[in-house]
């Protein structure tokens, strides 16, 4: 029996999540066309070489060609697959309807909305005595003015089930509301997306990250958000401080997100990334949750100062079910991190990006764009022109060295800015 990978990420990413586990000849990989760059090459020849088969899918994200090329690949090679393994976030909800169609385990779309739809999670949460901010679905203009006039300014405009704060806005004011008002939200089919409108939480994000099995958690850590995840829209660095788990703030998000795990309705093993605010007043807030390995840096930045590949774990215990994930961590009560340099928010064409990073702390160092490239301003917290991942002994010295990165990155960065 086969299973099949969804992977909308890079080739190198999954190669080295992938490279060790014994089963890999028992994968069937699906990946994006439109994702492909100019390194995949390489990598997708060493994936189909310890791989059933890939198949590289046009219009990944805005067809139904992938089920057809699998409909179709199953149906002719007689093949019988036991499980479907998403990786990101925007794949869930198509893993659900793949295992549903072929009578397979694993998450169903009912309750992959639990953790897709911003609305279906926070009224659950609430029932359960989970503290969300004030929220409420959108359905026309008035519903942000009603919102408004019960909780005030500011506002976050968000998609229910958008993700790497995608389409996130602030509204601070009503010369904003109206500003927004002639965005074109509709698409091609008139059909209006699913949204919502929340109170804005002033105060401290964090993320905790993990893996869970029967309504136990495996394995987790948590972390403290260098910026929120809306700061790209400002043209700010991104990423997180890994707090050691001997930290009061760490122990009581760990602590609630153990809460968070028990009471929800799912069996399987799966990876987390949930986020949560502290505010003013030390109260901690959940943002929002998921049933999957965050994304960006978050899993390598684990594997690299933890030791625990969280995907890695999750894809062989889908390949032998009746086996349990066994994790051993190491540097629990250490910091480090990781950064992502926005691409900005104007278009412009880069001029000069330093190719290595000097310092020995940093562990990992990879640019996703390069001299002479054109950048546009991000549409996405996961817009960027390099990663850094780097070690530190405690969180003190992990935002000394945060900062001595970010000087060092600008520093060596150059953009010939469109209109500069």
């Amino acid at each position: 029996m086969y299973t099949i990978v969804l992977n909308r990420n890079l080739a190198q990413n999954l190669w080295e999540q992938i490279k060790d586990i014994d089963d890999a000849k028992r994968l069937i990989v699906f990946t994006s066309k439109e994702k492909q760059s100019k390194d995949c090459e390489v990598y997708n020849a060493k994936i189909k070489g310890i791989c059933k088969k890939l198949f590289i899918v046009k219009n990944y994200d805005r067809s139904w060609n992938l089920e057809q090329v699998l409909h179709s690949y199953l149906s002719e090679e007689n093949i019988k697959i036991s499980s479907v393994f998403a990786i990101a976030e925007y794949d869930l909800y198509r893993a659900s309807k793949i295992r549903e169609y072929y009578k397979i385990s694993g998450f169903t779309p009912k309750q992959t909305s639990l953790f897709r739809n911003k609305i279906i999670m926070k009224d659950y949460l609430v029932k359960h005595n989970i503290k969300v901010a004030p929220y409420k679905e959108v359905d026309s203009l008035y519903d942000i003015y009603n919102f408004h006039f019960i909780h005030g300014f500011p506002l976050i405009f968000k998609y229910q089930e958008a993700g790497g704060a995608v389409g996130i806005k602030v509204l601070k004011n009503f010369k904003d509301i109206k500003k927004f008002s002639l965005e074109i939200l509709a698409s091609q089919s008139f059909e209006w997306p699913k949204m919502m409108v929340e109170k804005f939480i002033f105060g401290t994000m964090y993320h905790v990250d993990g893996l869970a099995s029967k309504n136990k958690v495996l394995y987790n850590t948590a972390n403290k958000y260098i910026n929120q995840g809306i700061a790209y829209l400002d043209g700010l660095s991104l990423g997180s401080i890994v707090l050691s788990q001997n930290n009061e703030i760490s122990k009581r998000l760990i602590e609630l997100n153990k809460q968070i795990i028990k009471i929800l309705p799912i069996a399987e093993a799966y990876g987390f990334h949930n986020e949560f605010f502290i505010n003013k007043q030390g109260d901690i807030i959940l943002c929002e949750i998921t049933a999957r390995v965050g994304g960006g840096a978050i899993n390598n930045q684990n594997a690299i100062l933890k030791d625990v590949n969280m995907v890695k774990a999750l894809l062989e215990k889908t390949l032998n079910p009746s086996q349990d994930i066994k994790i051993t961590s190491k540097n629990m009560s250490k910091s480090g991190g990781h950064i992502y340099f926005t691409t900005g928010t104007k278009k412009g064409k880069i001029i000069k990006l330093a190719k290595n990073c000097p310092y020995d702390y940093v562990k990992y160092y990879k640019l996703s764009a390069e001299v002479g490239d054109i950048i546009s301003p991000s549409v996405s917290c996961m817009n960027n022109l390099a990663t850094i991942i780097f070690e530190a002994e405690d969180e003190n010295e992990a935002e000394e060295r945060l900062k001595i990165l970010e000087d060092w990155f600008q520093n060596n960065k150059k953009i010939a800015y469109v209109g500069e």
